[in-house]
């Protein structure tokens, strides 16, 4: 008769040891980030209809600071970041020259008392004001274009690169442009 509660020798195995004194874990890998479209960038530029000057030097500035860091990136986000950029600085440009002028017209023909009437002085705040409601226009625009992965251009300075929409020709090098090839 066997006995059933000690097993033959050769089904008693001792304990395999883990290699590992740690539980095994399976890391899954999140999901690769996407690039960015240059949506941050034109959506900073609301940031105008907070305070109405104050707000517009943020906006001015966000927009640079953001669609410059987009850049590197290259592709729809570089492009828009840099239009965005290039644009930020435009407007932030005009809101410094115009407020300022404004306030020094004010001075100026204030200084030797009141003064009826709206305009002169109030045209370099209302040509602002034409600005700001473009600039909110552009970058409300801008956020919903970009948000759809596609480029969106507005005329202005060039500070951080090419702003056109249309390609770039290059020359070869040492070619001279004004030479058309005709005697």
């Amino acid at each position: 008769m066997s006995d059933d509660t000690h097993p033959a020798p050769s089904a008693q195995r001792a304990p395999i040891a883990s290699p590992r004194p740690y539980p095994v874990q399976t890391f899954v890998s999140p999901a690769a980030k996407p690039p960015p479209n240059g949506a941050l960038a034109w959506g900073l530029g609301l940031l105008a209809l907070l305070f109405p000057i104050v707000g517009s030097i943020a906006a001015g500035a966000a927009m640079i600071i953001a669609g410059l860091s987009m850049r590197k990136y290259g592709g729809v986000g570089g492009t828009n970041g840099r239009n965005a950029a290039n644009w930020g600085a435009t407007y932030l440009l005009l809101t410094v020259l115009l407020v300022g002028t404004h306030f020094g017209v004010l001075i100026a023909v204030t200084a030797d008392g009141p003064v009826s009437g709206f305009f002169p002085i109030g045209i370099p705040i209302t040509v602002w004001a034409v600005v700001s409601l473009c600039h909110v226009i552009f970058s409300g625009v801008g956020l919903v274009r970009a948000a759809r992965w596609q480029i969106y251009w507005v005329p202005a300075i060039p500070f951080f690169g090419s702003n056109s929409p249309l390609p770039q020709v290059s020359q070869a090098p040492g070619a001279d442009p004004r030479h058309t090839g005709e005697r």
